[in-house]
């Protein structure tokens, strides 16, 4: 509230005594509620109360009575007395409660008011309101006192009461948190200008906010005055959400007046026109009450800034003017306590030295108040005479003093020295006050307001469909076999479950390396349940101490070892280990290589470590039908060490079929299709992923087959996507044209985030405009690059977002220019108007004749419509309507090295061996909180590792295929990104850096959690397996934090997946049992290896087994069988049809006499359906045939 005058409020009912109560002033505070009641009692004896009219005041404007319904009507009376008559405005009309219940005013939402007052339209005194008590609500429920008032003693029977100010902030209410909700485009930032505290109300001071639950699918950064940044998740769409409260500030300080410690002179000059002037002084106490907001919350304080006072003069003040040699004369008399110095304005907060002092600019008092006037001689007619109104502003004045506090109470000191002037019918009265105020207030109490309830902010980020994720398919299929895989997901066996019972060796003796095998006589070995070690208290078995190395081995059996997709280990060892398969090593962990049984582990392992389970993928080829064994070394990093710990699973994922781990993002349907075939074999594909796989006869080694994962979604490719970083000039120089050229030179340009400009408050980047904003510059500069490995790319547009105007320009060539920016505009030329719709992105279509394989250079230009103009926006993006495929997913499970070693350059590269590495999913790191894998730094938290190093691979069907590459990045601080050994990616890292080298500069909270996206040049590709290696650099050696994760994802002409198939020499017989059936069949119909069943019918089709497995049929299947199923003649033709499997080889043969049998030249066919239909010449003498497969 700024100013107080009643004059204001005053009613114009001509029948009505309207006397201010202004002694009933107390100091004013906001109270906000969407309901407020006013309740009063009536005298003793009297049936009814009367009141006129009824007003909520702010600002002293009284609140729009729009959308307010006033309940509680009275008992009974004339329509003109009902409770909206209270509401009116019309002074003749009134509201006359009978009941005397409470007058309950209803708003359609929160409204804040600052004070109120009411007019009584009354027939006699008692039917007066004299005590009363006004209330607000938030719900209609819960009230709070606002202000209340006993035993008022009224004037006369009609009256106004004002009641400029009440007293608020000693109440104890807590704030009101109202939800919000905001709106994204999927993978794109949300930079909330707009407070969630915007729409709360209550708490007394100031509202601040706390976060009480973060969002489930994304990442949030919150701030105090309740704007944030939202970062969903990759490839989330939907709806997210995050709570709040909102926290009432410290309530503004109500500081009272010391009248013996302060008084002002007041010096007064009065011109008379016509006569002279005179001037008279005279001097006065202060009384009355300032306002100040402190910061922070208890002293020293740091900021002030005082937003409101009434410093009342209360000395009677004397001013006698005299002129003409005595012969004219003025009295000016003035009461005490008539006059007061206001706050209209406040000025901006100020800062608050290391000795109280501060200095408040900018503000606006104001003089208000009555004076006597009395002309004597030449001036009784020169001037009014009687009481005459004072009110004038102050404009700029300086509240310059001190804030101390001692012994719990505060002391604001504040020396005044302003004059205002007043105008008495053409002659002008001038007030000089100079003096100090001496103000005290008891030392608030620091905790500040109460807590609103948790309130919902919801957050809608809309679906743009994403690239479907195809996963690596291998499979494995003996020499001469058969592979037939099912639609489903094969299933997880656990080979060997944690804390499982081992053997184990701990007398410190060297094993060399015969103990690895599996004839190795362990008999003598003490066994015992994981796990095992010792010096931690968690160990199941406690084994002894003072080794270097520690043996373990336990066997497993398995069954149908090649139906086998991945074979994975959980390894928990302190300090390594080295882990052996049937003899052959598959994993090894912080221990060196070659490594013997005195060889040291590499480091020791801390605290967190030695828990961890740590996952290794090994090689499945080294499993084996029956009995398997595994074998396990673990060596401590010292003879000395305190502890040792061992455990371990191994686990198996089964084959599954092509889709099982292929996945659309939106939950479209996808289906396989044939592409192309393997050269060394048959493959007969369904469209929900199982299928069949003959290799050729004899062939063994590598091959595959090539399947399209289909899906009913449209799915455009983004080459470049909004929020990508760009470089950027907004110094408003002339750059000429050269800067739209592909080989400009922008390395001194700055570069930031997407959406950039200024004053919208959502930008990532903010930019400059020159510091002058009624001059601000026309032109801004930015570029970004991009890559393209075909320019036949169906569809590629630009999306831009701009405000006002922009010109875009491609590898140097202009290709869209707005129609609001003249055809050659230079650097200092605005645009021609506004733009209509600032948040519109406009669709340019790229002609493709522009176009370069490889690297394109995007340039842009925004103008401004003119130097006063408020705001600025940029956003970009590049897409295309062509499918897109995720090759690598965030979160995978990657290979990592974070023993801070030096690894040259050799682990870029496809062919290093990164299995002994170890793994985990992504995001990796350290310190952020949100790490799936937590990374060590080494033993000295001030000396961490400079670099850890990762490494993933995936399988591309066909390089050809491929236009673009986007990838998407979070790390922190500095990196290079390898494919196949080539870099493709470098941010923050010196070109050609060491492995102890530290980022050049660290990452900032928001790139900490943002998936940064960059455009990559897709010439490294290859067909089949790529390698992408990653090696990530702190900043500094005491770094709090690491983190890695990405994504990659390909713009394809379509989406091609291939089936990769390992055609095995068989390690053991094909016939293990030589019942003449293979294995392979046997285990895939549910036959037993290890007896001779091949005699056996068991479906009773009149096929043995033995003759079942030469046609591939189900041995308990009556229906599936080899059969002839029609015969034919006609027209001297022969027609036979007979069932097939497909993938099986099926013969004629030709017999006369049923002995002699010979095969039917060019009649043999690999089946690719269920029937088989074919027609032969009629021979000329009886013959006989019969289809034959197998031996």
């Amino acid at each position: 509230m700024k100013n107080f005058q009643t004059s204001r409020m005053a009613f114009p009912f001509s029948i009505l005594c309207l006397i201010p109560i202004t002694a009933l002033n107390t100091w004013a505070a906001d109270a906000t509620y969407q309901y407020y009641r006013f309740t009063t009692t009536q005298t003793a004896g009297e049936s009814m109360i009367q009141v006129s009219e009824f007003d909520l005041i702010n600002d002293g404007n009284k609140v729009d009575y729009t959308n307010l319904t006033v309940t509680n009507p009275s008992g009974s009376s004339p329509a003109n007395e009902e409770p909206p008559n209270i509401i009116d405005g019309d002074t003749n009309t009134k509201w006359l409660d009978f009941n005397i219940a409470p007058l309950v005013f209803t708003f359609n939402g929160p409204v804040t008011i600052d004070s109120y007052n009411f007019a009584t339209a009354n027939d006699a005194l008692g039917r007066t309101p004299i005590s009363w008590t006004f209330e607000g609500s938030s719900d209609g429920a819960t009230w709070v006192e606002i202000d209340s008032r006993n035993s008022v003693t009224p004037p006369g029977s009609f009256f106004t009461f004002f009641n400029n100010a009440f007293d608020l902030p000693n109440l104890s209410t807590a704030p009101t948190g109202v939800s919000d909700n905001y709106t994204l485009q999927e993978e794109t930032v949300l930079v909330a200008a707009t407070s969630v505290l915007s729409n709360d109300f209550g708490g007394g001071g100031a509202l601040t906010a706390t976060l009480e639950t973060g969002p489930s699918n994304g990442q949030l950064l919150f701030n105090s005055d309740g704007t944030f940044t939202y970062l969903p998740d990759l490839d989330f769409a939907g709806q997210d959400s995050f709570t709040y409260r909102a926290s009432g500030g410290l309530a503004p300080v109500i500081f009272n007046v010391d009248p013996a410690r302060s008084s002002a002179n007041i010096n007064s000059s009065l011109g008379v026109s016509g006569i002279g002037s005179d001037s008279s002084s005279d001097s006065s106490k202060f009384s009355g009450t300032l306002r100040a907001n402190l910061s922070p919350s208890s002293p020293p304080y740091n900021e002030i800034q005082i937003d409101d006072l009434n410093l009342r003069l209360d000395d009677d003040l004397r001013f006698r003017f005299r002129f003409a040699f005595g012969l004219a004369g003025v009295d000016a008399d003035i009461n005490g306590g008539a006059v007061s110095v206001l706050m209209n304005t406040p000025g901006s907060p100020s800062a608050v030295d290391a000795n109280g002092g501060f200095n408040q600019t900018g503000n606006e008092l104001r003089i208000v108040g009555t004076a006597t006037v009395n002309g004597t001689g030449l001036a009784s007619g020169a001037v009014p005479s009687g009481p005459q109104n004072l009110d004038t502003p102050v404009a700029d004045v300086d509240l310059t003093g001190t804030i101390v506090e001692n012994g719990g109470t505060l002391t604001l000191t504040i020396p005044l020295n302003f004059s205002g002037s007043f105008d008495f019918d053409g002659n002008s009265l001038e007030l000089a006050i100079s003096g100090t105020v001496v103000a005290t207030a008891p030392l608030p109490s620091p905790t500040g307001g109460e807590q609103s309830a948790p309130t919902t902010v919801t957050l809608n980020v809309i679906d743009d469909n994403d690239a479907p994720l195809l996963g690596e398919d291998v499979y494995y299929v003996d020499k001469n076999g058969f592979l037939e895989v099912s639609a489903g997901n094969g299933g997880v066996d656990t080979l060997i479950t944690k804390e499982s019972i081992w053997k184990y060796l701990d007398d410190g003796s060297d094993q060399g390396t015969a103990w690895r095998a599996a004839d190795f006589d362990d008999n003598t070995w003490t066994s015992g349940a994981g796990e095992l070690g010792f010096g931690d208290g968690d160990e199941g078995v406690g084994i002894n101490s003072g080794q270097v190395t520690y043996y373990f081995r336990k066997e497993f059996t398995v069954s149908n070892s090649r139906d086998v997709s991945s074979l994975s280990v959980d390894l928990l060892r302190d300090d390594g280990a080295v882990v052996y398969l049937n003899g052959i090593e598959v994993a090894r962990s912080n221990l060196p290589s070659p490594s013997n049984y005195l060889t040291l582990a590499a480091t020791t392992v801390g605290e967190e470590e030695e828990s961890k389970y740590l996952r290794y993928e090994i090689d499945p080829l080294a499993l084996i039908d029956g009995t398997n064994l595994l074998a396990v070394e673990v060596h401590q990093s010292s003879l000395t060490s305190s502890d040792l710990s061992f455990d371990l699973s191994l686990s198996r994922q089964r084959t599954a079929g092509l889709l099982t781990n292929d996945s659309d993002k939106e939950g479209n349907t996808l289906q396989a299709g044939e592409v192309s075939q393997s050269t060394n074999g048959t493959a007969i594909i369904q469209t929900d992923g199982a299928f069949t796989y003959l290799p050729n006869p004899g062939f063994t080694g590598e091959t595959g087959f090539l399947y399209e994962a289909g899906s009913s979604g449209d799915i455009p490719s983004v080459f470049l996507p909004r929020g990508a970083r760009w470089r950027y000039l907004d110094d408003g120089s002339d750059q000429g044209t050269t800067w739209r050229d592909a080989d400009f030179d922008d390395s001194s340009w700055s570069s930031g985030f997407s959406e950039m400009g200024y004053g919208d408050g959502d930008e990532l980047t903010e930019l400059g405009f020159g510091g002058d904003s009624s001059n601000r510059f026309a032109t801004t500069y930015f570029r970004n690059e991009f890559f393209l490995q075909d320019v036949a790319t169906t569809g590629l547009q630009f999306l831009i977002k701009r405000d006002d105007a922009a010109a875009i320009y491609l590898n140097g060539a202009e290709i869209y220019r707005d129609s609001n920016l003249a055809p050659g505009a230079t650097f200092s030329d605005y645009a021609l108007s506004q733009i209509g719709d600032e948040q519109e992105f406009a669709t340019v279509l790229v002609p493709p004749g522009q176009l370069v394989e490889g690297r394109n250079v995007v340039a842009v230009e925004i103008h401004q419509a003119n130097g006063t103009s408020s705001d600025l926006s940029f956003d970009f993006e590049i897409r295309a309507e062509v499918p897109a495929v995720t090759l690598v997913d965030q979160k995978r499970v990657w290979n990592y090295l974070d023993d801070g070693s030096d690894q040259d350059t050799e682990w870029r590269g496809p062919d290093f061996e990164d299995r002994v590495w170890s793994a985990g999913p992504a995001p990796l790191g350290y310190g952020n909180g949100n790490q799936a894998t937590s990374l060590s730094f080494g033993s000295d938290p001030n000396n961490k590792h400079e670099t850890s190093y990762f490494r993933t691979s995936f399988e591309l069907a066909d390089e050809s295929l491929v236009k673009g590459l986007l990838l998407r990045l979070l790390m922190d601080d500095g990196m290079a990104v390898y494919l196949n050994g080539i870099e493709v990616y470098r941010k923050n890292l010196a070109a050609d850096a060491p492995f102890n080298a530290l980022a050049t500069a660290a990452v900032s909270d928001f790139e900490e959690l943002y998936y940064e996206p960059v455009s990559l040049d897709p010439s490294a590709l290859v067909t089949g397996k790529n390698t992408l290696a990653v090696e990530v650099h702190q900043a500094s050696l005491t770094s709090s934090d690491l983190v890695f994760d990405l994504e990659l994802s390909a713009t394809v002409s379509s989406v091609i997946q291939r089936g990769r198939v390992v055609v095995l020499e068989s390690e053991a017989p094909a016939d293990s049992d030589n019942d003449g059936m293979l294995d392979s069949y046997e285990r895939t119909f549910g036959l037993i290896v290890g007896i001779d069943d091949s005699a056996l019918d068991p479906d009773r089709d009149g096929h043995t087994n033995l003759q079942e497995s030469w046609a591939y049929t189900g041995p308990f299947d009556p229906n599936s069988r080899l059969r002839i199923t029609a015969i034919s003649i006609s027209n001297g033709m022969v027609d036979l049809d007979f069932t097939t499997v497909p993938g099986i080889v099926y013969r004629l043969e030709a017999s006369t006499n049923l002995t002699d049998w010979s095969p039917v030249d060019g009649v043999s066919l690999t089946a690719v359906t269920t029937n088989w239909s074919l027609s032969l010449p009629k021979p000329a003498e009886d013959t006989y045939w019969r289809v034959v497969t197998g031996p």
